[in-house]
């Protein structure tokens, strides 16, 4: 077997659970699995399910719909939440803050950002 094959074959265990079985068993083509293997979690279930709804999906179809989902995927990537998110602090007690009394662990703590 050459090794051009095995690589993609390797691919196709990028795919979710759910489009793996759906290779397995014969419903979704290598030729359609190439093409969500790009697409996060989410998104490579969207196809999938639109693969399994429609009657019979041409190839040509199924690409054009994975581009799309690709660059809404890019486009989600714009926004950064771990960037975002790392100029949140988390306090249990902020300074200023009013005592409302019983503070503690099981109550939520309180999320302060120096961008607010």
């Amino acid at each position: 077997m050459p090794v051009e094959r095995v690589q993609l074959r390797l691919v196709l265990l990028d795919l979710v659970a759910e489009a793996q079985n759906l290779v397995l068993c014969g419903q979704l083509g290598v030729k359609y699995a190439y093409c969500i293997h790009e697409l996060n979690a989410n998104r490579q279930r969207l196809a999938s399910r639109y693969f399994s709804q429609v009657d019979s999906p041409k190839l040509r179809e199924f690409r054009e719909l994975c581009a799309g989902l690709l660059a809404e995927q890019a486009q989600g990537d714009l926004f950064d939440v771990v960037t975002f998110m790392s100029g949140v602090e988390v306090a249990a007690h902020p300074p200023g803050a009013r005592d409302l009394g019983g503070w503690g662990p099981s109550r939520p703590l309180c999320v302060t950002s120096k961008y607010l």
